[in-house]
């Protein structure tokens, strides 16, 4: 009986463990912009620590669309999205859309980026996951969110 209590307890010391890690993403793109790799990586990951000599922020998704850089946060989603686009190319505010659809492409809503910020609010939709579409200087990306 002990050894079935002890392994257990074991069990769910490892669960737990794993549970505690989390996932970072890293994309590669070619000289077009275009994202030709993709590496996973699971580890003990804490905001702050590094790899590669890059500080990982695990509320935001870090996307290139052409010469701009895009952030997304926070991913999974409780209330607000917000889109945040830099582009140090640009010398003019930087204006771009949304789109938010589910995941049967239904579109959800829309909506505008100015000056390199756009927000979109969940509140309204149900829990589930969302693809959400972001156009900017005739180029887009889609991503994909959760909404809790």
């Amino acid at each position: 009986m002990l050894k079935h209590i002890l392994s257990l307890a074991l069990f769910f010391m490892g669960t737990a463990t794993v549970m505690a890690q989390s996932q970072y993403v890293q994309f590669t793109y070619d000289g077009r912009g275009n994202r030709i790799g993709r590496q996973i990586t699971i580890g003990p990951f804490r905001k702050g620590d590094e790899l590669s000599n890059k500080s990982l922020d695990t509320t935001a998704i870090k996307e290139q669309l052409g010469k701009a850089t895009v952030l997304i946060y926070p991913n999974p989603i409780a209330g607000e999205i917000t889109v945040n686009v830099q582009d140090t190319s640009q010398t003019t505010p930087i204006e771009g859309s949304m789109l938010v659809m589910n995941v049967v492409g239904t579109q959800v809503g829309t909506a505008t980026i100015k000056n390199g910020t756009g927000n979109f609010d969940f509140h309204n939709q149900p829990t589930g996951t969302y693809i959400l579409r972001i156009a900017y200087q005739g180029k887009s990306i889609d991503w994909k969110v959760l909404k809790q």
